[in-house]
């Protein structure tokens, strides 16, 4: 009888210790104007909105204002983190990623060009990842990646602008 409390106690113990947290990262590994909104070049970036078991947990601009991404030089944009985060066995959350084209106000505000939903979640050490784009069923291309990397590319229509977005999922 001692044993096996001994044994119940010891699992109470190592259990706990075998859980796996996940250190996610998201980047940006490439973003291709194929058209542009405006005339000159189009001033863009992107919100985030983290959302947890609880609702909205965070929400952030990358890059931050007043610093945007000019069309005419994405293409030295490469493996730019977009987010980070930890999620502990069991966790899951929800990521809506809005790329934006940026207007001066008072005269216009900022155009959405389009949003990418991202579900996470830590199963026993393994991350899930559920890729999707509201109001459509694309999903998102899967392009070749290793071990612990997930990348997708989306191609982002609206209005006169199309933009090919590459991102990369890695923990």
């Amino acid at each position: 009888m001692k044993r096996l409390i001994a044994l119940g106690l010891s699992l109470l113990v190592t259990l706990p210790a075998l859980a796996k947290d996940l250190n996610i990262n998201l980047a940006l590994s490439k973003i291709v104007p194929h058209k542009i909104q405006e005339r000159g070049e189009d001033e863009l970036y992107f919100d985030i909105a983290e959302y947890n078991q609880q609702g909205l947990q965070q929400f952030y601009r990358i890059p931050e204002k007043p610093i945007h991404l000019l069309s005419k030089h994405l293409a030295k944009v490469q493996n730019f983190t977009l987010w980070h985060n930890s999620l502990k066995e069991g966790e899951s959350l929800e990521l809506i990623i809005s790329l934006i084209e940026e207007d001066y106000t008072p005269w216009e505000l900022d155009d959405l060009l389009g949003d990418i939903k991202l579900k996470l979640k830590n199963d026993h050490g393994k991350l899930i990842s559920a890729w999707s784009m509201p109001n459509t069923t694309n999903k998102g291309e899967s392009l070749p990646a290793n071990a612990h990397t997930e990348v997708r590319r989306f191609i982002i229509k609206e209005g006169h602008s199309e933009y090919q977005v590459d991102l990369q999922l890695s923990y």
